[in-house]
């Protein structure tokens, strides 16, 4: 007995997840969270199955963290869940791929890149027929190796929904609702509760449709509406709105800090063409008034590397009466 305990020590690394950004705001730090961890890619970790649990534990500076023993040479999946409010939000990701809400390191002090082979890289996958967070950890690892994941919830926060433009006397009053995450949009559960409670939106307006768009307001995640009364009347405003998470800060937001309006296919874009003028009927119907905003200043304008990915609207302001 003594020998399988000392074996399976051998083989385990100490692996800690943590939420990434240390400047993460308040009102997502105060939120309970939980981590829930499945071996294997047969069945997907999830609340009501045989699966290892963590509770995340706050480090103080707005990230939780939650240390585990897991065995080299082993796949892991892994999802999170946050619970507040009468409601437990689910840690919506997409089916496959990586992005920057992905980060690996094996220093606790400067989040760097363990120099693993790519098939090692944390990554989104399908496991059971669900999107999770999957990592594999080699057997060559050094059996006294520290492992840090770092990893924001819900990965890159989505567009909002229903965003609305709505014309009135020398105003217009702009609604919409929160963003969901990759999983649909069937109830609460599936919104990015980490744009809700701590995160933020930026607004944008232009006078054509092409650009330049200036950020005009940023406001609380729980906020759904916005008047912008900087307006006149007759002249046409077009609107843009990034959304932001908790990991996110103000200080990086310039005011006046000018977008256009790039090309609006799916990212990432695979081929380069011109845009002359936008239809804005075509943009509505096949690409759901989906934009990509690039700084004017950024020389690769075809690159979505540096784009903001935005929800569109626009309205005529209504003539003085």
């Amino acid at each position: 007995m003594t020998l399988i305990f000392l074996i399976l020590y051998i083989l385990s690394v100490n692996y800690t997840f943590a939420e990434e950004g240390t400047f993460v705001s308040s009102p997502w730090a105060e939120i309970p969270k939980k981590i829930y961890i499945q071996i294997g890619a047969r069945e997907s970790a999830w609340l009501d199955r045989y699966t290892t649990y963590y509770e995340m534990v706050p480090c103080g500076d707005g990230t939780y963290v939650a240390k585990t023993f897991l065995l080299t040479g082993n796949l892991y999946n892994f999802i999170f869940f946050a619970s507040t409010e009468g409601v437990t939000y689910y840690d919506t990701v997409p089916s496959e791929g990586r992005d920057t809400a992905f980060i690996i390191s094996n220093s606790s002090y400067s989040i760097g890149t363990l120099k693993l082979e790519e098939k090692y890289l944390p990554r989104y996958d399908k496991i059971g027929g669900d999107a999770r967070r999957v990592i594999f950890l080699p057997p060559s690892l050094p059996p006294d190796t520290t492992v840090y994941i770092y990893s924001n919830w819900s990965s890159t926060p989505n567009v909002v929904e229903n965003f609305r433009a709505r014309p009135g006397n020398k105003q217009v009053v702009l609604t919409w609702e929160p963003p969901y995450g990759y999983w649909g949009k069937s109830g609460k559960e599936f919104l990015q509760a980490d744009v809700i409670y701590g995160g933020f939106y930026q607004i944008l307006r232009s006078t054509s449709p092409e650009g330049e768009y200036v950020t005009i307001s940023t406001v609380p995640g729980k906020q759904t509406m916005f008047v912008d009364t900087d307006v006149e009347n007759g002249k046409t405003y077009y609107y843009a709105i990034v959304t932001h998470d908790a990991y996110k800060s103000f200080l990086s937001l310039s005011s006046q800090k000018s977008y256009t309006l790039a090309v609006t296919p799916n990212e990432p874009i695979q081929i380069r063409f011109r845009v002359e003028g936008i239809d804005l009927k075509k943009l509505k119907k096949q690409f759901q008034d989906i934009v990509y905003l690039t700084p004017v200043n950024e020389t690769d304008k075809y690159s979505t590397r540096y784009k903001l990915k935005a929800r569109f609207t626009y309205c005529k302001v209504e003539e003085s009466f």
